[in-house]
């Protein structure tokens, strides 16, 4: 976190999991994260669509599917929570 007198932007995406209905219809994942270098990679999701329709983005922190409520407070928001409980902006 910055210091208390600079404001410091970090862009956070969290993906979720497929769920039932998604499951059920047979879709596939075409977003894929790296939580390494905050990097996420989106698939054409047409079919027969070429693996150089790749797009990619970099952002500050991603999570992906497996991570849990508490992975993604602790890794986001816990931060935030504290400096605003501070009296700080937390937006």
């Amino acid at each position: 976190m910055a210091a208390r007198g600079s404001e410091c932007v970090q862009v956070v995406v969290r993906c979720r999991p497929l769920f039932g209905k998604e499951l059920a219809e047979g879709r596939q994942r075409i977003v894929d994260m790296d939580t390494e270098t905050g990097q996420v990679t989106v698939k054409n999701p047409k079919p027969g669509g070429a693996d150089d329709e790749l797009k990619k983005f970099t952002f500050d922190r991603v999570f992906d599917w497996n991570c849990t409520q508490r992975q993604l407070y602790e890794g986001a928001g816990a931060k935030i929570v504290d400096a605003a409980i501070e009296g700080y902006n937390g937006t």
